[in-house]
C-alpha cells in the first residue's frame, strides 16, 4: 500500500497516488497541490460528493452559468458584427467618394479639354485669356494646344 507523506512525494505518480488514496481524509487542498494540474481531480471529488439537494443546486448553477456565457459569447460576437459592418459602410463610402470624385474630375477636366480644343481651333483668344475663361492652369493649355498640333503634324 502506498505510504508516502506529502513532504516525501517525488514524481507526479507519487502525487496522483496520494491524491486517490487520500481523497476521503482530504477536506481542503493541500498547498503544495493546489495549483491548475491537480486542483480539477479536487473539483470533481468535491461534486462527486455532493447531496441530492447540493447536487441539483450546482447543476442548476452550471446551467445558468452556461446561459451568461453563451449570452457573453453572443454579445461579442453581435459587437463584432457590428463593428465589421461599420468598418464595411466606412470603407465602402469612402471608396465611392473617391471614386466618384475622382470621376467627375476626369470627366470635367475631360470637358475642359474638348472646349480649350475648340477655342484653339476657333483661334478667336490667345492661351491666356483661353486658361482664364475656362478655368486651367496656363500650363495645361499649353500642353493641350501641344498636343493639338502634334496630332495635326
Amino acid at each position: 500500500k502506498f505510504k508516502l507523506k506529502i513532504d516525501e512525494l517525488k514524481s507526479e505518480k507519487d502525487v496522483y497516488l496520494y491524491i486517490f488514496n487520500n481523497l476521503e481524509e482530504l477536506n481542503t487542498i493541500p498547498p503544495q497541490l493546489d495549483n491548475e494540474k491537480y486542483r480539477p481531480i479536487f473539483e470533481r471529488a468535491r461534486i462527486s460528493n455532493l447531496n441530492k439537494k447540493e447536487m441539483t443546486q450546482y447543476l442548476a448553477y452550471k446551467k445558468q452559468e452556461d446561459k451568461i456565457r453563451l449570452a457573453n459569447k453572443f454579445k461579442e460576437e453581435v459587437a463584432e458584427n457590428r463593428g465589421m459592418t461599420r468598418g464595411m459602410t466606412k470603407g465602402m463610402t469612402e471608396g465611392l467618394t473617391k471614386g466618384l470624385t475622382k470621376g467627375l474630375t476626369k470627366g470635367i477636366n475631360k470637358e475642359a479639354s474638348i472646349v480649350v480644343k475648340n477655342l484653339l481651333q476657333e483661334n478667336l483668344f490667345d492661351l491666356e485669356k483661353i486658361a482664364e475663361i475656362v478655368q486651367l492652369p496656363i500650363q495645361q493649355v499649353r500642353q493641350i494646344e501641344k498636343n493639338l498640333l502634334a496630332l495635326n503634324a
